[in-house]
């Protein structure tokens, strides 16, 4: 992944979220239409809380969509070949972790 599409990707998520800057978003994969999926802060649920989603924007930083909804901490998205993206999501109660599958729209 390039430099450039991560740091779009992390100024999109600082000026829709309100992030404290870059370090906020973790993970960024490059999807085959040349958007990117990313794991940040859900808004209203700290991490501390669980509170992380994924994300998409394109390249410039524009379109950002949030495309997880669950409780816990999603992350580690992988983009699979049929081009849906598999993520970890771990739960707030603690208990295991488990792999998950959405399309990159947030449907599935």
């Amino acid at each position: 992944m390039s430099a450039a599409l991560l740091l779009a990707a992390a100024g999109a998520f600082s000026r829709r979220a309100g992030a404290g800057g870059n370090g906020d978003l973790r993970d960024a994969v490059p999807l085959p239409d040349g958007r990117v999926v990313f794991s940040g802060p859900a808004a209203g649920a700290p991490e501390a809380d669980g509170g992380r989603s994924l994300f998409t924007c394109a390249p410039d930083g524009t379109q950002m969509k949030r495309i997880t909804f669950g409780p816990g901490i999603d992350s580690k998205p992988r983009l699979l070949p049929d081009g849906r993206v598999a993520f970890e999501r771990r739960r707030p109660a603690g208990d295991a972790a488990e792999w998950m599958v959405v399309n990159p729209d947030g449907t599935g």
